[in-house]
């Protein structure tokens, strides 16, 4: 028994002067290697703009879908397609529906034969007076008007966003129309509500699809009309063809732009996508709201250099365009439930909003006053 204890710490000195005399210890077994990690699925989406690939429209499109995949870090790639290309603008938001794309620009006005008039307050094309850019946003996002957009587009996908375009010209004319005894005859063209409205005023409206426009203004057909913005106005021409410029543009002054997901790709798309997904469409709407809004103002010392005239629409006659849109918006809400819903919500949520932008907030800045 002596013998055994004393053998251990004749054990012990025999492992320390091992270990001075530089003996290596057994190296300990080498881990295994790693599993090589599965390569991340990618999701390849088309996206279906309303807009031709060539007019600024498309830019936004083209913009988000770079964010899109930049913070995805490639995993969700959108390739976006101008207006025609793959159907025609009016037919996007039933081919998100029925699978032939993933995702397009939702205008309430392009499915107005389904939803009805209640299209007039989700997109506000040609409704006199409309929330501007930032009350609509607002609405959307902070109002709940989000979940009253969800439940109207749910049978063509989900709504993954909204953002505003700037307003338009009121017009491009050769005549000035300042006043509603100035429409008495004058052949418009203008779709829709506006121009129910304008033909109560005595003009001659007529409606003409875009590519025709150019020529119809140039040859006489038309005295006057509107399109869109100075800055997708511009590259056009039409400041070729006529004298005037109207502003401001009371009958389109911020329509909003919803951003629509069909229901089966967005089931499958991961919850981190769905989040990087909407962060980019809001943070892009706000960012190309403030280009587009610099883009205008070059446009329109484009046109004053030109030679172009600006005209400014009266008070008065701004005032009773909006009170008869008010009439037909009641008129609606009379007669259609979803459409009252809708109008009380917006109703509600602006006179709240409007106490503290529109009361407490100065219109006016120093720099009004810096020649």
């Amino acid at each position: 028994m002596k013998k055994e204890i004393l053998l251990i710490p004749l054990a012990l000195l025999l492992a320390i002067a091992l270990v001075a005399t530089g003996c290596p210890a057994p190296a300990p077994a080498p881990a295994p290697a790693p599993a090589p990690a599965a390569p991340a699925e990618v999701f390849k989406w088309t996206y279906l703009s309303e807009h031709p690939a060539h007019l600024l429209g498309s830019k936004w499109a083209d913009d988000m879908a770079d964010r899109v995949r930049i913070s995805s870090g490639g995993r969700l790639d959108i390739r976006t397609t101008g207006a025609g290309e793959i159907v025609p603008a009016l037919e996007i938001l039933p081919a998100v529906r029925d699978g032939i794309a993933e995702m397009s620009m939702g205008d309430s006005w392009a499915i107005q034969d389904e939803i009805g008039n209640v299209a007039y307050l989700l997109t506000t094309t040609g409704t006199p007076g409309a929330p501007k850019a930032l009350d609509m946003m607002a609405w959307y996002y902070v109002g709940g008007g989000d979940e009253l957009v969800k439940e109207i587009f749910g049978p063509y996908g989900e709504t993954v966003g909204v953002g505003c375009m700037t307003t338009e010209l009121f017009c491009h004319s050769n005549v000035k129309l300042e006043s509603m005894a100035d429409f008495d005859g004058i052949k418009f063209r203008t779709p829709g509500l506006w121009g129910e409205i304008l033909t109560d005023f005595g003009a001659s409206v007529i409606y003409l699809p875009g590519g025709e426009v150019y020529a119809a203004a140039e040859t006489g057909i038309l005295d006057s009309f509107e399109y869109s913005t100075p800055s997708t106005d511009w590259p056009l021409g039409f400041h070729e063809i006529t004298k005037y410029i109207g502003v401001p543009g009371i009958h389109n002054v911020a329509p909003p732009i919803y951003q629509v997901v069909g229901h089966d790709p967005w089931s499958k798309l991961p919850e981190d996508l769905r989040a990087i997904l909407k962060a980019e469409v809001k943070a892009n709407f706000i960012d190309g709201y403030m280009v587009d809004v610099m883009r205008d103002a070059e446009a329109m010392q484009n046109y004053k250099d030109y030679g172009n005239e600006v005209f400014r629409l009266s008070d008065e006659f701004q005032e009773q365009a909006i009170k008869e849109g008010v009439k037909r918006m009641q008129q609606f809400a009379a007669e259609d439930p979803l459409f009252k819903k809708v109008f009380e919500h917006q109703a509600a949520f602006f006179k709240v909003w409007h106490s503290i932008t529109e009361e407490v907030t100065p219109e006016i800045s120093m720099y009004d006053y810096v020649e």
